[in-house]
């Protein structure tokens, strides 16, 4: 990578029409396809970027995956208190 830019390829595939018909309604397709393809190739499908986590998400992510009980404790009123704010 020369520049900080990735090397591009043009490609052509072939889409059922459904997929097509849905892909055009969409502002950036290219990054959509190529973000979808990375996802589906490199088995990313089960971990979410955390851009497009929710603050109650990541929240509880780390609540599952923590030890200290304060923090626990603290996360728990977090999660509360936006399930409160939010219906």
């Amino acid at each position: 990578m020369q520049g900080g830019r990735r090397k591009k390829i043009n490609r052509t595939f072939c889409l059922d029409v459904e997929v097509a018909r849905e892909l055009k309604k969409r502002s950036n397709q290219s990054y959509l396809v190529n973000r979808l393809s990375k996802q589906y190739l490199f088995d990313d499908l089960t971990s979410p970027r955390i851009t497009e986590c929710s603050p109650n998400q990541i929240a509880a992510a780390l609540h599952a995956r923590c030890e200290d009980e304060t923090l626990k404790a603290v996360l728990v009123a977090f999660i509360s208190s936006n399930r409160d704010a939010n219906p």
